[in-house]
């Protein structure tokens, strides 16, 4: 199963039964239907563990890299509520980056997950690993596990940002 592709923010919307409905431990945990963002691996239909193995570590790459990408549009996005620049459709569009963002994090999940499992060797017809995949697929675990606690944190500010908006708004 691969997926790929840009953000699709400025075009389209979180796609899913209920995303819009889903709190963030929900989402986390639920298998996800296609993002709109990034690129998700899982081609299991390669000869061998190392193409296999590179496949899946550009997946990851692509993926973290676009969550990066995700999380500097959510603070510049979330810089503007409260303000004059604060829209319906400025928050619809945030919210959908937050909703294409944690599905793409599952996804990348499941990459590293299957990276780690190629190079220690217990992934079907993939070989035995070797040390450089093992170094490779920790490396890049340890980067998505520092991304997805960047995002969790800039979501947690634009929601506690929002909030005290609409306090503001009610008063």
């Amino acid at each position: 199963r691969k997926r790929g592709g840009d953000t699709g923010v400025a075009a389209g919307g979180a796609e899913g039964k209920g995303a819009s409905h889903m709190s963030f431990g929900e989402a986390m945990h639920r298998d996800a239907g296609p993002p709109m963002g990034g690129a998700r691996g899982g081609g299991r239909g390669m000869d061998s563990g190392n193409s296999e193995f590179g496949s899946q570590a550009n997946i990851a790459r692509s993926n973290v890299q676009q969550l990066l990408t995700n999380i500097a549009t959510i603070t510049r996005l979330s810089s503007a509520l409260g303000g004059a620049k604060d829209t319906v459709d400025l928050r619809e569009r945030l919210h959908r980056l937050i909703e294409e963002s944690k599905l793409l994090s599952v996804d990348t999940k499941e990459v590293v997950k299957d990276l780690g499992n190629i190079a220690n060797g217990g992934y079907q017809g993939g070989g035995s690993g070797n040390q450089r995949q093992r170094i490779e697929a920790r490396k890049l675990s340890d980067e998505f596990t520092k991304t997805l606690q960047k995002f969790q944190e800039v979501v947690r500010q634009t929601l506690a940002k929002e909030r005290e908006s609409v306090t503001k708004a009610k008063r």
